[in-house]
């Protein structure tokens, strides 16, 4: 008989492997029960569903809500170029409305050095103090 996978369901798994708790809840030992499937060819699959949300663009709302700035920080800052927009994504409610997206290692770069956001607003408080003389 030929296995087939289908997928990262939890319904082929339960056909496919065998589970076992090792020491309680720390290990899991997992093995194929059908030999024309390595246990590499299921468990890719899942790494793939579980990382594909984390890698996808951010809209202005969970950009906002990774950084500790306003949305006219924001808006001033991807306007000038500081914040660089990946995209843009498509929804449709009445009519087809556009939002711009950022790239979530944009955000990983900008959380991992909070110095660089700190001297975006140096510079605009600079800026703005001899704007107004």
């Amino acid at each position: 008989m030929t296995a087939r996978y289908a997928g990262p369901t939890f319904a082929t798994v339960g056909g496919v492997v065998e589970r076992e708790w090792i020491g309680g809840a720390d290990h899991l030992l997992v093995e194929t029960v059908h030999p024309n499937l390595s246990l590499r060819s299921i468990i890719l699959p899942f790494t793939d569903a579980l990382v594909r949300p984390a890698r996808r663009p951010l809209t202005p709302r969970l950009f906002m809500a990774a950084l500790p700035i306003t949305k006219n920080k924001r808006l001033r800052w991807t306007k000038d170029g500081r914040l660089p927009r990946s995209g843009s994504v498509t929804t449709r409610v009445l009519h087809p409305v556009s939002v711009g997206t950022y790239g979530v290692d944009d955000v990983a770069r900008l959380v991992a050095d909070p110095s660089i956001i700190a001297a975006w607003r140096c510079a605009d408080a600079s800026a703005e103090r001899q704007a107004t003389g």
